[in-house]
């Protein structure tokens, strides 16, 4: 949950508030017997304490300037290191909307009817945003490009 506010926000402590969060509004229910799966319920509850943040912080700093690793930082030998770096930057230029259907595809294992489902949109939109983020991101890691 943590890596998903922190994929969406781009800020190590709000995406630890915005978990937090999640965390008080499944206790707060009460009977947590009730919630059909766990980890949908928290993501929902991440996914809109996350955007009603960046609605509250319209002057926040944009994604792509902060300095947030939105990758897992396990190992990462040497010689991929670079490679790792690119694709943050990559990450960092898509629109939020395309960088959280990626997130729930790529790193959750996501299907495109759970992803719509979790982000109330059609399946077909979350589709359409993860084959829009994914052209989008072989643009920027073309080698020939110089600008990453």
């Amino acid at each position: 949950m943590y890596r998903y506010a922190l994929m969406i926000l781009g800020d190590r402590g709000l995406a630890e508030d915005v978990v937090q969060q999640a965390f008080m509004r499944l206790i707060s229910r009460g009977r947590v017997d009730e919630v059909l799966s766990m980890k949908a319920f928290l993501r929902v509850v991440v996914r809109n304490e996350a955007y009603r943040l960046l609605g509250a912080r319209r002057t926040m700093e944009r994604l792509e300037n902060a300095d947030v690793c939105l990758l897992e930082a396990a190992d990462v030998p040497a010689e991929r290191r670079e490679e790792q770096r690119r694709v943050e930057r990559a990450l960092r230029q898509l629109p939020a909307e395309q960088r959280e259907v990626v997130h729930l595809k790529v790193y959750e294992g996501l299907s495109f009817a759970e992803i719509g489902q979790t982000l109330a949109i059609p399946p077909n939109t979350a589709a359409s945003r993860y084959r829009y983020a994914i052209a989008h991101l072989r643009e920027f890691l073309d080698p020939s490009r110089t600008q990453l």
